[in-house]
């Protein structure tokens, strides 16, 4: 049994904590507040669901998820995972049969960290150049570990998952880098920039930037939103915050060929 005490913050300090989980070693930042999490690693058949309350739910982040939800609290299970949260205490117990599943604990705990905060999860690669933060959202295989790959010398919120607080009415607008990472294979720095614009990946032949409308900017978002609950509040208010980038955030089509001048295709926005 190991014992996590998370310290999180939404400014961009740089405290990282190095977590072990079965000699995998996993980089927690800091989300946003103060989580305490105790985490065993078991064999797969020994996580077993709760003998009541919980129901299967297609999560699009997790389609073989079980989950019982309420105000206080979230639970999900699926074979060899099982993941307990206390949202009012900040505390949760998790059960890993593989130590890589340490991920799928922190996207739960920082999509209802960041939402706790007015803020939301992106299937989004992230990057910060010149002080602003650029997000490159999209599905498996559009192109943002490619991105990443292809920027160097910039600093990578994440090729998977960034994360985003909006401020207020919406005009100011942070991304935020997380330790959630894809083929990249390395969590996110811990930063924050505000957000210049999002630039959905398009993979093609020449580097073009086209702009969207707002509303094809949040048909494009909540496709590439992450989500971790049932509830209709969160839902709603999931949805009020994406509404809110959606007009107050520039979007652009980014078709890239993979090379360093994409650039040149953003720089002209």
């Amino acid at each position: 049994m190991l014992q996590i005490a998370s310290e999180i913050g939404w400014s961009p300090a740089l405290t990282t904590q190095i977590v072990e989980i079965g000699g995998e070693v996993s980089e927690c930042l800091r989300p946003p507040d103060r989580w305490l999490l105790q985490v065993s690693l078991k064999e797969a058949g020994e996580i077993q669901p709760p003998k009541q309350g919980l129901q299967p739910v297609p999560l699009a982040d997790d389609p073989e998820a079980w989950i019982s939800e309420s105000e206080g609290e979230f639970w999900l299970w699926r074979p060899g995972f099982s993941f307990f949260l206390d949202l009012a205490k900040r505390e949760g117990e998790a059960q890993l049969s593989w130590p890589r599943e340490w991920q799928s604990v922190l996207r739960i705990i920082y999509f209802h960290g960041f939402l706790q905060h007015q803020g939301l999860m992106l299937h989004a690669a992230g990057l910060v150049r010149r002080g602003k933060a650029y997000l490159f959202p999209g599905p498996s295989g559009a192109g943002k570990t490619t991105i990443v790959r292809k920027s160097q010398g910039m600093t990578v919120l994440s090729d998977e998952f960034s994360g985003v607080q909006v401020a207020g009415n919406g005009a100011d607008v942070t991304a935020f880098g997380t330790p959630i990472y894809g083929d990249w294979g390395r969590p996110g720095e811990d930063v924050a920039a505000p957000l210049q614009g999002f630039y959905f990946p398009v993979q093609a032949q020449e580097n073009v930037a086209v702009p969207l409308n707002s509303r094809e900017v949040l048909t494009r978002l909540l496709h590439c939103l992450s989500i971790y609950t049932t509830r209709p509040s969160r839902l709603r208010r999931l949805f009020d915050l994406t509404v809110k980038l959606a007009e107050t955030v520039p979007g652009y089509a980014l078709h890239f060929r993979p090379a360093p001048d994409l650039w040149q295709a953003i720089d002209a926005t």
